[in-house]
């Protein structure tokens, strides 16, 4: 999961739509009689906008280069002038379907019909689907089982308003039947991932991409299984592809925003707010990502005021428990906070982030004992991080617990086996250059061993912050990893590496290097650096 609590099943990523319904953000675009009406309010948006007039060839080129904004409005313009030109209509279906327009797909599509053109029944079928509709797509299936879109629908609607291991049965049939589908192949592997199947999950995400490269549910399913593998930087560069192959859709820049979340990258997440609310100004995830960000920003009464208004319009979900929980205890409103947390924990009683804020709201409210029992499940792992144990301790003091002294030494020294482990993953981040992942994990080790921290964090770290181009970060960290470790050529190399590329002290930088040199004669990536700060 990239954020704590259960992952959004969605049925397509094209409309945002959600399996278990808990989110609606389909069918609320423009119909293509209100496109229509906008047209002609305008006249003819070419003249408004003083351009040439359109036509379906520019359309269609823009469509191929992925900007689908100026294809919708060069259709927009066509269609204002030629409401019954099929090549137009047809066009926008397809995009119509990859903004989550179902009510404008279908009358699109019926507009096609009444001009005598066959339509695509897979798109029939995604327009119903973007309805919530399933009730008509049987007819479909039964006369169009060879269509993969088709299938791919039936199946998902057995999801939503059926049996959930039934369409799960389904798809995997399609996907036997149907092995080169790209979206077929990254639906399924995006339940995959929802169940918890990880290794079907990553053969199918591979599938779909080596299927089709671009395809966008192929990029969707690939930037969430990275997400999930801890993989940062990866996991928002295929969103970041995802956005560009439809700019229309929100869901790349809400799965990006949760990842930027986890990593608290406050300003990077701001930019994705601003991205989407130019995008979707009215969406309900919109309001929600505007709660996240004012929680981010210390303002807790303006995302409690976001966070009301997005109630109003979305269904609930663990995502939202979790942010109502956040916002209620950063406000003092222990109750509430009691209330959703306790919530959540009842669906997933594995969320400790959630836990510890439960016990903090226990506490808080006076009751250490319930504190102490609901932090109790994570604060006794061997790998709990440091202040969970220190938490629990201060609970089980209070309460008069017997365990409390051995949380207090727990809370003393950071966790063995933790460390190990945390240190694994930030080598394995730094292996695939995940330099976003690796930042978030270093970050969570300095925070474990205090005052004191590892050279080789300190080292590490710095190099990370220096390939996401923070340099002034990067060398405040080097320097006091060379502090500690004045004769190591690693961290030497390092520090006037960072400081030469930086654009720092130049002979300071090569004075480094030439120490880094002197201490591994052998390293040739040393003496490579060394080379080129000389000749610089």
């Amino acid at each position: 999961r990239v954020e704590n609590g259960q992952s959004p099943e969605l049925t397509g990523w094209r409309g945002f739509d959600l399996i278990d319904g808990r989110m609606k953000l389909n069918g609320r675009g423009h119909s293509m009689r209100n496109i229509l009406l906008i047209s002609a309010a305008c006249a003819v948006l070419a003249a408004c906008q003083g351009t040439t007039p359109a036509s379906l060839a520019q359309a269609e080129s823009h469509f191929a280069q992925g900007d689908l904004r100026t294809a919708r409005v060069e259709l927009m313009n066509l269609l204002a002038a030629q409401p019954a030109n099929v090549g137009a209509l047809a066009l926008m279906t397809k995009i119509q379907i990859a903004s989550g327009d179902g009510v404008g797909a279908e009358h699109s599509l019926d507009l096609l019909e009444k001009a005598g053109r066959k339509v695509d029944p897979g798109e029939r079928a995604e327009s119903l689907l973007l309805q919530d509709r399933c009730d008509k797509v049987d007819d479909l299936t039964a006369a169009h089982a060879d269509n993969a879109v088709v299938v791919r629908v039936d199946a998902l609607c057995t999801i939503r308003t059926g049996v959930p291991a039934d369409g799960r049965v389904k798809l995997d049939a399609a996907v036997t039947r149907f092995p080169d589908d790209a979206p077929l192949l990254a639906t399924r592997a995006r339940l995959a991932l929802i169940d918890g199947d990880m290794g079907k999950g990553m053969a199918l995400a591979a599938a779909a991409a080596k299927a089709d490269a671009d395809d966008f549910d192929a990029l969707m399913v690939n930037g969430e299984l990275q997400a999930r593998l801890g993989n940062m930087t990866a996991s928002i560069t295929w969103f970041d592809r995802a956005a560009k192959r439809n700019p229309l859709s929100m869901a790349p820049l809400v799965a990006k925003g949760e990842v930027q979340a986890v990593l608290k990258d406050r300003a990077a997440y701001a930019k994705t707010v601003d991205s989407l609310a130019a995008l979707a100004p009215q969406s309900a995830a919109l309001g929600a990502m505007k709660a996240r960000l004012a929680l981010m920003n210390g303002d807790a009464r303006a995302a409690q005021a976001e966070l009301l208004a997005t109630r109003k319009v979305m269904a609930d979900s663990p995502a939202l428990q979790m942010l109502a929980g956040e916002i209620a205890l950063a406000l003092g409103n222990r109750d509430t906070a009691i209330s959703e947390l306790s919530r959540l924990i009842a669906v997933d009683p594995g969320n400790a982030p959630a836990r510890l804020m439960l016990a903090r709201a226990l506490f808080e409210n006076g009751d250490a004992v319930r504190a102490a029992a609901a932090l109790r499940p994570v604060a006794a792992r061997a790998d709990a991080p440091r202040d969970y144990v220190a938490a629990m301790a201060k609970y089980a003091k209070a309460a008069g617990d017997a365990d409390a002294a051995r949380f207090a030494l727990r809370a003393t020294f950071p966790s063995p086996e933790r460390i190990a482990g945390k240190l694994g993953e930030a080598d394995t981040a730094m292996q695939r250059q995940d330099w976003r992942g690796a930042v978030r994990i270093y970050d969570d080790l300095m925070a474990e061993t205090g005052d004191k921290p590892n050279v080789l964090v300190l080292n590490n770290l710095g190099w990370a912050h220096f390939k996401l181009g923070n340099h002034d970060r990067a060398l405040a960290l080097l320097a006091r990893a060379a502090k500690a470790a004045p004769t190591d050529a690693s961290v030497l190399d390092s520090y006037g590496w960072v400081l030469f590329k930086s654009g720092g002290d130049k002979a300071k930088a090569r004075a480094l290097l030439e120490k880094a040199a002197a201490a591994a004669p052998g390293n040739a990536t040393i003496r490579q650096h060394l080379t080129e700060a000389r000749g610089g």
